[in-house]
C-alpha cells in the first residue's frame, strides 16, 4: 500500500470517528435540550371539578423554583388538596396543606391542612422546617429573612426571622418589607398615630436619619419616598446613601422596573415613565399605567366616558388597541386581559390572551387544545382551562 493510498484510507477513518462521534455529541445535546424544555400542553389534564392556583405574597403566580402551588377540587366529592406540582403535573411531594404560597429562596409560606391562620415555612422537599407559629408571614428574601408577625401577639408588630429560626430583629413595626440588596423598608406610628416610614439593614438599625410619609422597598437602586411639601406631598427617590436621585417633583409615582418607573405629573395629573434621571421619557398623557415587563406595560385611557387599557412599548408605540380592561403584566411572553366587550356584557370571567407582538387569542384560540377554554387565572404561559366541564391546567404552545 503506498503514501497515497494510505494517507487517503486514514482520512476517510477520520471523518467516519468524527461524523459517528459528532453525531453521538449532537443527539446528546439535543436529548438533554429535550430534557430541560418546559412542559407544553396539558400540565395538569381536565378532569377536577375545580381548580385553584396558588399563592405568592403579592398575587397568584405561576412556577416557582419548579414547583407550582395547586388546588385540586375532586369533581365527584368536592374535596380539596392543596399542594405542589413540578413541570410534569405530578405532585413533588404529599399535598396537605391549608394554604401553600410560592417558593422564595427555598422556602414557601404554607399551613397545616384545615388550618388557614397558623403559618410556617415549608422546604422543596415538603417539610416544615419553621413550624406554624405565625399570624402572617413574607417570603425569604435573598438576604435570608422574612418579615413575620408572631402568634400571641397582642399588638400585631412584625419582627424579621431568619432561616435558622431565629428572631434577629425583633418585633417593633407596623409594615415591614421584603429585603431588597440589604434594605427593608418599615414603618411605626408617630407620636399623633401617624405612620412614619424609613429604611433600616438587616440588623434593624435605621438608615439615612430620615421618615417619611410613605415608601416603598429599593429597586433598581432607588427607593420611591413620599414627603411633605408645603401643604402638599410630592415624590421622589433616593439612593441607597439617603440622597434624593430624584427630587421630591410628583404627584405619585411606582417603583423602578427595567430602567423605567410609572409617575404622575403634579400639573396634569396624568400618568407617565420616567426615566433614572427624573425625566419624561413617555409623557404623561394616560389615565393609570402599570409597571412595565419584558419591555411591555399596560396603559389606560378615556374612551367615550369610559376607561380602555392597552399595551404599549418602551418607546411608548402602542402595542395593541385600547379595547381591554383588568389587563395584567406579560409574564412568559404572554399576558392575560380581558376585552371590554365581554365585561360589559358581565363576562369578564372570558378571558383574551395577548402575545408580545400583540396579536391575540380570545379564550386561548389557537394557543391551547380545541374545545378549552381559558377561565381562570393565567400567569405568563399558564392557565386554568375547562374542557367538557370539566378543569385542568394548561401551559401554552409557543407559536
Amino acid at each position: 500500500m503506498n503514501r497515497r493510498t494510505l494517507a487517503a484510507l486514514m482520512a476517510a477513518v477520520l471523518i467516519i470517528i468524527i461524523a459517528l462521534f459528532g453525531c453521538n455529541e449532537t443527539d446528546e445535546k439535543q436529548q438533554e435540550e429535550e430534557k430541560t424544555e418546559p412542559i407544553s400542553g396539558w400540565v395538569i389534564k381536565p378532569e377536577y371539578g375545580g381548580i385553584y392556583l396558588g399563592q405568592s405574597i403579592e398575587m397568584s403566580a405561576g412556577y416557582s423554583e419548579g414547583l407550582l402551588s395547586v388546588t385540586l377540587i375532586d369533581a365527584e366529592t368536592g374535596s380539596a388538596r392543596t399542594g405542589y406540582v413540578d413541570e410534569t403535573g405530578e405532585f413533588a411531594f404529599e399535598p396537605e396543606f391549608g394554604i401553600a404560597n410560592s417558593f422564595s429562596n427555598g422556602y414557601a409560606v404554607a399551613t397545616k391542612k384545615n388550618n388557614s391562620t397558623d403559618f410556617g415555612y415549608i422546604n422543596t422537599e415538603g417539610t416544615f422546617v419553621m413550624d406554624t407559629a405565625f399570624k402572617r408571614a413574607g417570603k425569604f428574601s435573598a438576604d435570608g429573612l422574612a418579615a413575620v408577625q408572631l402568634s400571641g401577639q397582642a399588638e400585631n408588630l412584625w419582627a424579621y426571622l431568619s432561616t435558622d429560626g431565629s428572631i434577629p430583629i425583633l418585633p417593633g413595626f407596623t409594615t415591614a418589607s421584603e429585603f431588597v440588596d440589604g434594605i427593608a423598608c418599615v414603618s411605626v406610628k408617630n407620636s399623633e398615630g401617624e405612620l412614619r416610614y424609613f429604611y433600616i439593614d438587616t440588623k434593624g438599625n435605621p438608615l439615612f436619619d430620615k421618615k417619611f410619609v410613605m415608601a416603598m422597598p429599593f429597586s433598581e437602586g432607588l427607593g420611591c419616598v413620599w414627603v411633605e411639601s408645603g401643604d402638599s406631598v410630592l415624590v421622589g427617590f433616593i439612593d441607597k446613601e439617603g440622597n434624593f436621585a430624584i427630587e421630591p417633583s410628583f404627584l405619585s409615582a411606582g417603583s423602578f422596573k427595567e430602567g423605567m418607573a410609572w409617575a404622575v405629573d403634579k400639573d396634569s395629573e396624568r400618568c407617565g415613565f420616567i426615566d433614572k434621571d427624573g425625566e419624561w421619557v413617555i409623557e404623561p398623557e394616560y389615565l393609570y399605567t402599570g409597571d412595565f415587563s419584558e419591555g411591555i406595560a399596560v396603559v389606560a385611557k378615556e374612551d367615550n366616558g369610559r376607561t380602555v387599557e392597552g399595551y404599549i412599548n418602551k418607546e411608548g408605540e402602542n402595542v395593541t388597541e385600547f379595547k381591554y380592561i383588568l389587563s395584567q403584566p406579560f409574564s412568559g411572553g404572554y399576558a392575560v386581559t380581558t376585552d371590554i366587550k365581554d365585561y360589559e356584557a358581565n363576562n369578564s370571567t372570558l378571558k383574551t390572551i395577548i402575545d408580545t407582538n400583540g396579536n391575540e387569542y380570545p379564550a386561548g384560540e389557537g394557543l391551547i387544545e380545541e374545545g378549552a377554554t381559558i377561565v381562570g387565572y393565567t400567569y405568563g404561559d399558564i392557565a386554568v382551562v375547562t374542557k367538557d366541564g370539566l378543569y385542568g391546567i394548561y401551559r401554552f404552545t409557543k407559536q
